[in-house]
C-alpha cells in the first residue's frame, strides 16, 4: 500500500512539475501576454501529450520504489525521455492540424526545463529516500542470505532491523553477516513489541519457515495479521529484478513457467516484431557498403558471420551477424568469447561497441527465427555444456529467443559458467514475468545502454 501512494505522489508531482514547465516555456516564448481561449487550448492538448510523458517515464523506470539515482543512468534515461517526448509532440500536432496551432518552441522549451526540474526532484527524493528507509523484519535464519548482501538491501531502500533466529542457528559463513545485524531468538513476544516499536510493515520469511508448522502456528497466532509477509525468493525477486537460483524446483516451474500464459497476444508481438525489424533492415542497408568495406580492408574473408543457435522448442536455426573476428578464429573449435579476445579484429572491436554487429539479425527477426526481445539464443554446442551444469537451462527454449533481452541490459556478456549462471537467473525473470510492458521497457533500456 505505501509503495502505490508513494508511485502515485510521485505521478502527481510530476504532472504539476509539467505545467509549471508548461508555464515558464509560455512566459520565456511570449512574455506575460496571454490570452484565455489559448491557453485553454494549448493546456488542452499538452494534457494529452503528457499522457504519454507518463507512460515513458514508466517504462524508463522513472516510478522504480526506492529511487535510485545513478548519474549516467538518470542522463540516459532522461536523454532518452527528451528524444520521445519531443518526437511525440511533433507526431501529435502534426497528426492533429485542426489544433491550428504550432508550438515547436513551446515544446522544446517545455520538454527541456521539465527534463531539468525532473532530475532535481529525483535527486530530492533520492537523498531524502537515504534518510527514511522501509524497515524490515527477517524470519529464519539460513545460506540464501547471503545471496542478498546488506549493502544491496540497503541501497534498494531497506533496512532489516532484526532476523528472529528462533533455532538459534550459527554458521560460518553467516557469522560475518549476524555481527551486523541484531539477532533475537526463542522469545516471539520480544519480536512483536519490536514490531510495534518500530513500525514495522514488512515481515520476510525464510524458505524452510514454510517447513516449519509449529513456528508457522507462532507467527499466526503472535504477530499482528495485518503486516505484509513475503518469501525470501519474493523478496529477493523484488530487489534484484532477477530468479534465486536454488529457489527453482520442478514445483516452481509448474506454478510459474510451464503454464504461463502471455499477457499479450502474440499476434502484437510478432506485429511489434515486424515494425521494428523493418525499420533496423532500413538502417542495416544504409549502413551495409561503409560496414562492409571496413570489415573487407581490415581482414580477409567473409563479410557476414553465419552459426547454428538453439530457437524456441530446441529447434536449430542460422543466426546472422557480421563478421568481427578474423578469419578461421574457430578453427579449433567453438570457443567462449573472452574480453580483450585476440581473435577480434580493429573493425570488429567497432562494430562491437556500438553493437552494428547485430544488425543482420533483423532479416532473424522478419523471419521469424527471433523476436526483438526475449532470452538470447545459445549456440548448440555450449548449450550441451550448460543443460548439464546448470539446472532447468532449457527452460529458455519455451519463448522465442530475442535480439535482446533482460539478462542483456542488467548483466556483461558471460565468458565462464558462473557469468552465464547469473544471466539465466535473469532469463528466468523474464519469463515468468514477459508481458508487453516489459518487453517495451527491455527495448527502452537496450536503447539506453547503446547511448551509454
Amino acid at each position: 500500500m505505501r509503495k502505490k501512494i508513494t508511485i502515485s505522489l510521485l505521478i502527481g508531482t510530476d504532472i504539476i512539475l509539467m505545467y509549471l514547465a508548461l508555464s515558464l516555456s509560455l512566459w520565456i516564448r511570449n512574455g506575460m501576454i496571454f490570452q484565455f481561449q489559448y491557453l485553454k487550448n494549448i493546456a488542452f492538448h499538452f494534457s494529452i501529450i503528457y499522457c504519454c510523458w507518463i507512460l515513458y517515464l514508466y517504462l524508463l523506470d522513472g516510478y522504480e520504489i526506492p529511487t535510485i539515482i545513478k548519474k549516467i543512468q538518470l542522463i540516459s534515461n532522461l536523454t532518452i525521455f527528451l528524444c520521445l517526448a519531443n518526437l511525440t509532440g511533433i507526431a501529435y500536432f502534426y497528426l492533429y492540424a485542426s489544433a491550428r496551432i504550432t508550438p515547436k518552441t513551446i515544446l522544446f522549451l517545455n520538454s527541456f526545463s521539465f527534463c531539468i526540474f525532473l532530475a532535481l526532484f529525483r535527486y530530492g527524493v533520492y537523498f531524502l529516500s537515504k534518510n527514511f528507509k522501509e524497515k524490515i523484519i527477517y524470519i529464519g535464519l539460513d545460506k540464501n542470505l547471503l545471496e542478498l548482501p546488506l549493502e544491496t538491501i540497503s541501497k534498494t531502500g531497506y533496512e532489516i532491523v532484526t532476523v528472529f533466529n528462533p533455532d538459534q542457528i550459527k554458521t560460518a559463513e553467516l557469522e560475518e553477516w549476524l555481527t551486523k545485524i541484531p539477532t533475537l531468538t526463542a522469545d516471539i513476544s520480544k519480536l512483536k513489541a519490536q514490531i510495534e516499536k518500530e513500525h514495522i510493515h514488512i515481515v520476510v520469511l525464510a524458505p524452510k519457515i514454510r517447513e516449519c508448522p509449529e513456528m508457522v502456528q507462532k507467527i499466526y497466532s503472535d504477530l499482528p495479521p495485518c503486516l505484509h509477509y513475503i518469501s525470501f525468493d519474493h523478496f529477493y525477486e523484488t530487489l534484484t529484478k532477477k530468479i534465486l537460483l536454488s529457489s527453482i524446483n520442478k514445483i516452481w516451474f509448474l506454478e510459474n513457467i510451464s503454464s504461463h500464459k502471455e499477457k499479450f497476444p502474440a499476434f502484437i508481438k510478432r506485429s511489434m516484431d515486424i515494425l521494428l525489424a523493418s525499420l533496423g533492415l532500413v538502417v542495416t542497408i544504409v549502413l551495409l557498403p561503409l560496414i562492409a568495406l571496413s570489415i573487407k580492408m581490415n581482414s580477409r574473408g567473409t563479410i557476414f558471420y553465419s552459426q547454428k543457435r538453439i530457437g524456441k522448442d530446441s529447434k536449430v536455426f542460422i543466426l546472422h551477424k557480421f563478421r568481427t573476428m578474423r578469419f578461421n578464429a574457430e578453427e579449433n573449435g567453438p570457443q567462449w568469447t573472452i574480453p580483450n579476445d585476440s581473435r577480434v579484429t580493429i573493425v570488429g572491436k567497432v562494430l562491437r561497441k556500438f553493437y552494428l554487429d547485430e544488425l543482420p539479425q533483423f532479416f532473424n527477426v522478419l523471419k521469424g527465427d527471433l523476436s526483438m526481445v526475449g532470452p538470447r539464443p545459445e549456440r548448440p554446442e555450449f548449450v550441451e555444456q550448460l543443460k548439464n551444469k546448470i539446472a532447468f537451462y532449457e527452460i529458455r527454449h519455451l519463448a522465442k529467443p530475442g535480439l535482446t533481452g533482460w539478462a542483456q541490459v542488467n548483466y556483461p556478456a558471460s565468458s565462464t559458467i558462473e557469468e552465464t549462471k547469473e544471466k539465466f537467473c535473469y532469463d528466468l525473470y523474464y519469463l515468468k514475468n514477459r508481458s508487453l510492458l516489459l518487453d517495451i521497457n527491455i527495448l527502452l533500456k537496450t536503447f539506453q545502454t547503446i547511448l551509454s
